[in-house]
């Protein structure tokens, strides 16, 4: 996807000094567009938070974890991070606790 197409959806839908949480997994698609909206936030003036649920259900997990923390601090974005206790394997209970982790962050509370 074209970075003007992106730059455009954003306009039309985001107000000024919105609040913006990216779930960040760490994989290539939330990777490009946390660079981008890092790339665009002056343009388009609004804050951004990112969040990042830890599962535990690989040894690598508590690494990528870190990692995303270190580029978020680095690039002085908030990091909110959910880890799950690593008996969750079913992907509905997954869902539901990722779906929690946005909708109660602290950011949108007023």
């Amino acid at each position: 996807m074209k970075k003007s197409y992106l730059k455009e959806f954003l306009s039309q839908h985001l107000k000024k000094n919105s609040k913006l949480l990216l779930g960040l997994s760490g994989g290539a698609d939330s990777m490009a567009l946390f660079s981008f909206l890092i790339e665009y936030m002056p343009i388009l003036k609004f804050s951004l938070h990112v969040a990042h649920v830890d599962h535990r259900w690989r040894e690598e997990s508590r690494k990528e974890a870190q990692f995303l923390h270190d580029h978020a601090q680095q690039l002085k974005v908030p990091f909110h991070l959910k880890v799950l206790d690593s008996g969750y394997f079913c992907p509905l209970v997954q869902n539901l606790f990722q779906y929690q982790t946005f909708i109660q962050n602290p950011i949108f509370k007023r």
